[in-house]
């Protein structure tokens, strides 16, 4: 028996294993290309919908406490988005002032946002000057 048999079986066992694996890879992609072409396949998928229950929109805020959205006891999630270069102070109420004043509110720093799950009033402020901030309520 020559010392090279074991290693050349080998070899050929190994050989068969590989054209079994070969041969099963070729049938897993014909299979998958027929499944692709089933399906409707687009280049870019449609953007998710906004819930129909969401409100967005625009206002102007100044140096006079501006409502920026009315209580609303549904409301799961109001984001105030701030992306001015001036700092937005929020509170609840008409009386809500800058950091200098007496009823000081949230400060939402320039290009910041404030967000949660109050369900009152909510009021916007500036030190000076008008800014436009969104919000989007849930």
């Amino acid at each position: 028996m020559d010392k090279n048999e074991p290693l050349i079986d080998m070899m050929g066992i190994l050989t068969d294993a590989m054209n079994r694996m070969n041969a099963n890879l070729q049938l897993i992609n014909k299979s998958l290309v027929e499944i692709k072409s089933k399906l409707d396949v687009r280049a870019s998928p449609a953007p998710p919908e906004s819930p129909p229950h969401a409100i967005w929109g625009q206002i102007t805020i100044t140096s006079i406490p501006t409502l920026i959205k009315e209580a609303n006891p549904n409301r799961k999630e109001i984001v105030v988005t701030n992306s001015s270069s001036t700092t937005l102070f929020v509170g609840t109420s008409d009386q809500v002032t800058t950091e200098t004043g007496d009823n000081p509110g949230y400060e939402v720093l320039a290009q910041g946002s404030f967000y949660g799950d109050y369900k009152g009033d909510i009021y916007g402020v500036i030190e000076t000057g008008s800014v436009t901030i969104t919000y989007w309520e849930e």
